[in-house]
């Protein structure tokens, strides 16, 4: 159970139009009641598991403008998930094989003052398989596995709240919104101290953030989000981890390379730029008690849905770690960001708009941390967790 709080203050002085103050305040309550069972049992040579998920989730969300710029909402989602899942795993001469099949019923109830919106309130029935391979050839381990699953939309991004920006920019949610449903086939091959991974990824119903005009005043712009029919992309990476002495480095590269085509201004552009991506972790292993790290990330210019990354990002961190009494007391220093290269330009593609966004952090730092483990001993639960997905959410 959770409680979140906000309220805005907005004073807007314009020469062109009448000064205005605007204020809201924006209270909502979340309860969440999460179980999970699962059972394991040797079958056949190998071993069956299966299970049951149940999630239930009440939100009640109250905003108030007094001075009735937007409109003031009350509103409820009862959410309800259960889950039947089942997975088999066995060696054979070709390898390690697997196969798992879940099932989710949902039901989605929206309240607008406490009246049920039965266009808003959604019910579904999904089937989710996923199957797997790991063998190997030569002294090449291989992994291929696909799997299915789906990605629910945020609550926030499910809010019929209208949040005031400016005269001219308001932001909402869509209570229409649909969950995407995530088809992957992943392909990883392991020889020595090289990976290679290749993903294929198609999403249908993807959410994406798209604005269009107020139609009682174009004017104004009304960011919110909608779903797009697919979205398939390529992710590759190599990464390497060898060791040298007392340096242990792991360097990858890679690329996310999406394919997506949309409309915008009337005409269509193709938002296909990959996303280069390049990272180097080094750790030096000084002495027994001495951890030197010096940690480097790069992500460059590229398309992500319907939006253009305009900025090359390289991010570089540092830390060093000490341990006293046998490891039981650790002291660590670490300076983020040290170069200040954390920085965002965003070109987001609309209907009938384009609108960029340049973000700046403060984003150099230094943190101390100290830890100190008392009598610490093995937990016997090897439980995940039930309800997680539905607290991501929130």
């Amino acid at each position: 159970k959770s409680n979140r709080a906000s309220k805005q203050f907005v004073v807007e002085a314009s020469q062109e139009y009448v000064d205005r103050t605007f204020t809201s305040q924006n209270d909502v309550d979340n309860q969440v009641i999460a179980a999970k069972m699962v059972l394991s049992y040797p079958v056949f040579g190998g071993q069956l598991s299966a299970g049951v998920e149940f999630t239930d989730t009440d939100i009640r969300d109250e905003y108030i403008n007094d001075q009735s710029i937007v409109p003031s909402s009350y509103t409820t989602i009862k959410d309800q998930n259960n889950s039947l899942f089942a997975e088999y795993s066995r060696s054979t001469p070709i390898g390690q094989i697997g196969a798992g099949l879940r099932y989710e019923n949902v039901r989605s109830d929206y309240f607008n003052n406490d009246i049920k919106i039965e266009e808003q309130s959604r019910q579904y029935d999904q089937l989710f398989p996923n199957i797997l391979l790991a063998t190997q050839l030569e002294k090449v381990n291989l992994h291929l596995s696909y799997t299915a699953k789906t990605m629910r939309p945020t609550y926030d991004q499910l809010s019929s709240n209208v949040t005031y920006v400016n005269r001219f920019t308001l932001q909402t949610g869509n209570p229409f919104l649909k969950p995407a449903t995530i088809h992957d086939v992943t392909l990883v091959g392991t020889w020595k101290f090289l990976q290679l991974m290749m993903s294929y990824k198609n999403e249908k119903n993807t959410v994406i953030y798209w604005a269009e005009q107020v139609e009682e005043n174009p004017a104004v712009a009304l960011l919110a989000y909608r779903n797009l029919e697919k979205l398939p992309s390529l992710t590759t990476f190599i990464t390497a981890s060898p060791t040298f002495g007392i340096w242990s480095p792991q360097a990858s590269v890679g690329f996310i390379k999406q394919r997506l085509a949309i409309t915008t201004n009337n005409k269509s552009i193709v938002l296909n730029k990959p996303m280069p991506i390049a990272s180097l972790i080094n750790s030096f292993s000084l002495t027994k008690s001495y951890l030197l790290s010096l940690d480097m990330n790069f992500q460059g210019k590229s398309n992500y849905q319907n939006v253009y990354l305009s900025e090359n990002v390289f991010v570089v961190n540092v830390g060093l770690t000490k341990s006293f009494l046998n490891d039981q007391l650790q002291v660590s220093i670490k300076g983020h960001d040290l170069f200040k290269g954390k920085k965002e330009g965003k070109l987001l593609y609309n209907h009938q708009m384009d609108l960029y966004q340049i973000n700046r952090y403060d984003s150099h730092k230094f943190e101390l941390t100290m830890r100190y483990k008392f009598n610490s001993a093995k937990s016997r639960y090897k439980g995940t967790g039930a309800g997680q997905k539905e607290i991501d959410r929130l």
